[in-house]
């Protein structure tokens, strides 16, 4: 599954490459001057330095909540302009940032999703610290019992948050090719077509931390290929589940 996403998501790229690390360029600079990036540069006598992803901590929360909503307008914007390349229909680049004024419902609805997930995502690393010291404390004070209990219900919280994201994970997409529907019905399709499928989208996301590292590697123009191609395999994804949607519906339609 995730090697024929790969592949419908290159053949997207296909002779667009610079249009969609444009687009993903433009939008991480925006990122970047608001301060809504995970991503930080740091200038000194010593040169430019560059640090990838940055958690926050738990004193900006509200800015974290506040960037999801000009982080919704440029996810639609990304997700307009890959759109566009797959179903041929014109071509656009700056007029990709417009479409969520076009449909001025995705401007609080894109933030209430991308606000959730933010949180969630946020909330899952935070837990995930803990849980990791929490395991090194008990194997520095020995297996007991009662500390491998403890361990284990710490565990079952990043567990049960990383399976929430994946729930919403559609969510978004689900909001850009129906602006009308709302928060909650976005939410509840995105859990259905996650349903049974949370392996495989994490088996996505595993598979381009190399991608990532070799992008990192050759510096700024590798490392925004590789979120060009990571941002239309998730795009792919989507589509993928949509088509598995529609199956089982025409399946549903034929057993009946």
């Amino acid at each position: 599954m995730v090697w024929s996403v790969k592949q419908s998501a290159l053949e997207v790229l296909k002779g667009n490459w610079f249009k969609v690390i444009g687009i993903i360029f433009v939008c991480y600079m925006i990122k970047v001057f608001l301060g809504t990036s995970r991503s930080s540069w740091n200038i000194s006598s010593d040169g430019v330095s560059m640090t990838p992803l940055v958690l926050a901590s738990s004193e900006n929360i509200l800015v974290i909540i506040a960037a999801a909503f000009f982080n919704s307008i440029l996810f639609f914007a990304i997700v307009d302009l890959i759109s566009h390349i797959k179903f041929n229909s014109g071509k656009k680049f700056f007029s990709a940032f417009i479409y969520s004024f076009k449909n001025p419902s995705l401007l609080y609805k894109g933030f209430i999703i991308n606000a959730i997930s933010s949180l969630v995502i946020f909330f899952f690393w935070l837990t995930s610290v803990i849980t990791l010291l929490n395991l090194l404390y008990v194997m520095l004070e020995g297996f007991q019992t009662d500390d491998i209990m403890k361990f284990f219900f710490v565990l079952l919280i990043p567990i049960a948050l990383l399976w929430v994201f994946l729930g919403l994970s559609q969510a978004m997409y689900i909001l850009y090719e129906d602006p009308k529907t709302n928060v909650i019905k976005c939410v509840i399709r995105s859990f259905k077509m996650m349903n049974g499928n949370r392996w495989s989208l994490i088996g996505l996301y595993v598979s381009f931390v190399l991608w990532f590292f070799l992008g990192l590697i050759a510096l700024v123009v590798g490392l925004l290929a590789s979120l060009a191609f990571f941002e239309v395999s998730r795009f792919e994804y989507f589509q993928m589940l949509k088509r598995k949607e529609r199956q089982k519906q025409w399946q549903g339609y034929f057993e009946s």
